[in-house]
């Protein structure tokens, strides 16, 4: 049994696709906001944003250079959980004013969905992992505190790794217990966050090699 008909049954099937469409449609929106949160701040610091990409479990507003200093970091990477936290807040009020009001249960069940849906989404950016918004919090915190951005990037680069390889574990576990669809999404999401990390390690990596270097030594 699906979200939707678990929690308001004896609706029609035509009814839960409606609910089913409109809630994807939402959370995409809030994903998209999300990312814009992010994208506003860093044009205020003058880093370029070169796109919003859109994935079906989350976005990446690609900032075409890191932050010059750590309030740069701290703030661009604080601006999206909190739009987070302000449809959260949005579309429980909006659950609330509607059970008050008697809105019909498709449109409160939506509503409480992506209350709902932006809380855990809010959760999950917060863990302390790059490349997610907590990791990248704990960076500019790290940075701020030793002055030094490659050794922040390579901490929270190593706890991204870590939090990567704990929700591959946890989604073979599911696997073997029989939830084949959220074992598979918790190891495409832990794939996708050890490439990010990792990527992101191997290029500081480089670039600690090539800097100062001259360009002759490369030709």
């Amino acid at each position: 049994m699906g979200y939707f008909p678990s929690l308001y049954p004896n609706l029609s099937i035509g009814t839960y696709w409606i609910m089913a469409i409109a809630g994807m449609l939402g959370l995409f929106v809030c994903i998209l906001l999300h990312e814009m949160g992010h994208a506003i701040i860093a044009r205020a610091y003058q880093l370029p944003i070169s796109r919003i990409v859109l994935f079906i479990f989350g976005g990446v507003a690609e900032i075409k250079k890191e932050p010059s200093h750590p309030r740069a970091e701290f703030l661009v990477a604080i601006a999206g959980p909190i739009v987070t936290i302000l449809i959260a807040l949005l579309m429980y009020d909006l659950t609330m004013l509607g059970e008050s009001s008697g809105w019909s249960p498709p449109v409160i069940g939506i509503t409480d969905y992506l209350a709902k849906v932006n809380i855990a989404l809010l959760l999950f950016n917060l863990v302390p992992a790059f490349p997610l918004d907590g990791g990248r919090v704990f960076r500019a915190i790290l940075w701020w505190y030793k002055g030094n951005f490659g050794w922040a990037t390579k901490v929270t680069s190593a706890f991204g790794v870590g939090f990567a390889i704990i929700l591959m574990c946890l989604g073979f576990f599911l696997l073997l217990s029989g939830s084949f669809i959220g074992g598979m999404w918790l190891i495409i999401i832990g794939l996708f966050l050890e490439f990010a990390a990792s990527s992101t390690r191997t290029k500081l990596y480089i670039d600690q090699e090539i800097q100062g270097q001259k360009v002759s030594k490369f030709m």
